[in-house]
């Protein structure tokens, strides 16, 4: 009777572990198709017309150089200036107290790298996780289901992006939830003392909320404080999220079986995949750019179906260079001016090399060569464009404050907008230099 008790007693421990370990199975198998043991879903390499002249990726496990680890310091020194002391929350941009789901997820990473990297020691990095936890803890949430999509980052008060108030929330997004899923797991994984903080984070949120018919599930405030559901069919962040949901024990099968509608498109003299249209009513960009591929890259591993469409947007990337001579390297990035955030996008609503902003108004002249994504493609693939995109994103910081967001095509200034975001991939991706995939690397351990 004793030991039944103690079972039942434990029986939420047992349950997050059983999670953990579920959540490890599908880590394995990303594992097994990237080393071609599994059948993919697609054949996209055939689809997208990749040969031999495909991008190979690079190998990780290599030492960082003193310049990669310059780099490491200077993207720490954002998140060094710009997290709040006592909530632990960091800012989305450069003094601007206003965070995305998103944001967090890209802040928790830096924290993680920043250990890997060892820029903090454990008590540090401790201490800033467990306030960021215990701020998650508390913050309010949409129609008492999930987090909003903004909060104040020195009081948790639900705000929309502008950082107007806003006590109901203006809704949540999978996307966001599917990127702060993974910091969650990689913590719970490696951290054992941290697991009790995650657990009660994720016991909160009805996650069953986030997905819908096998896809992940946005909502929206509508003018009238209906609260709108919808998927955020945007394609590879979908995937990205669907992989995320996934680790917090929601199946969004349809998306992560790559069954979502998409289209193949020559742009650049590059064949391409991207989705077809944004769903009705919504305003969800379906620009393809290279931030969901270089996650996928860093923290999961690119399998049968993201390697090629990965290689296949580098091409295209690099066939507009040789054509333009604009070097290019697309991403969604912030700003230094109005509309102060933009999708700069391979194909952007249907349209090659558009610039939209967030209310998916065009933003002609706020094209640029994405930092992260500049040094992402640079650092994960091999080749003299990679190598030429990793030279112009190294020019783009300033030693002891952090990297800007990238240098805009016309006039050639650089865009000074820094964020979390920028930062953030910044610092994981030098962690995934030394032990390669995260989720891989976690579990392993």
């Amino acid at each position: 009777m004793d030991f039944l008790r103690g079972l039942l007693a434990a029986r939420s421990h047992l349950a997050f572990v059983v999670g953990l370990l579920l959540a490890a199975a599908i880590v394995w198998q990303v594992g097994r198709w990237e080393r071609g043991s599994e059948p993919c879903s697609r054949d996209f390499a055939e689809l997208l017309g990749l040969g031999a002249d495909a991008p190979r990726p690079r190998i990780p496990g290599a030492p960082l150089s003193e310049e990669e680890r310059a780099w490491a310091r200077d993207a720490w020194a954002y998140f060094v200036r710009n997290t709040d002391p006592q909530t632990g929350l960091t800012h989305s941009v450069d003094a601007y107290p206003n965070a995305s789901l998103w944001d967090t997820g890209s802040a928790l990473m830096a924290l993680l790298a920043a250990r890997e990297l060892e820029l903090v020691d454990d008590a540090e990095f401790l201490d800033r996780a467990g306030r960021a936890l215990r701020s998650l803890q508390q913050l309010a949430l949409v129609d008492g289901a999930l987090p909003n999509k903004a909060y104040d980052t020195r009081t948790l008060a639900p705000v929309d992006y502008d950082q107007r108030p806003f006590p109901q929330g203006i809704g949540w997004s999978a996307l966001d939830l599917g990127r702060l899923a993974v910091p969650l797991h990689v913590m719970a994984w490696t951290r054992p003392e941290l697991q009790p903080e995650v657990r009660v984070v994720l016991a909160r949120w009805k996650l069953e909320r986030a997905v819908a018919a096998g896809r992940p599930q946005t909502s929206e405030r509508a003018p009238d404080g209906t609260l709108r559901l919808f998927p955020e069919s945007r394609f590879g962040y979908e995937q990205l999220a669907a992989r995320g949901l996934f680790l917090l024990g929601e199946s969004a099968g349809h998306a992560l079986s790559w069954s979502t509608p998409f289209v193949v498109r020559e742009v650049s003299g590059q064949k391409v995949a991207f989705a077809p249209a944004d769903p009705p009513g919504t305003r969800s960009h379906n620009a393809l750019v290279s931030e969901p591929f270089l996650l996928e890259a860093v923290e999961y591993g690119l399998d049968a179906n993201t390697l090629p469409i990965a290689q296949a947007a580098l091409l295209a990337q690099q066939r507009r260079f040789e054509t333009t001579g604009r070097l290019t390297a697309v991403s969604e990035d912030h700003v230094d001016r109005e509309p102060r955030f933009v999708y700069f996008g391979i194909v952007n609503n249907g349209r090659p090399w558009q610039v939209v902003g967030r209310n998916g108004t065009t933003a002609p002249g706020l094209e640029q060569l994405s930092t992260k994504a500049a040094l992402g493609w640079g650092v994960l693939f091999e080749g003299a464009y990679p190598d030429r995109l990793r030279a112009a994103a190294a020019e783009l910081h300033e030693p002891g404050v952090g990297f800007y967001s990238g240098r805009y095509e016309d006039g050639g200034t650089v865009n000074r907008a820094m964020s979390a975001k920028t930062n953030g991939f910044v610092l994981e991706l030098l962690a995934w230099r030394l032990r390669g995939p995260w989720l891989r690397s976690a579990t392993s351990r």
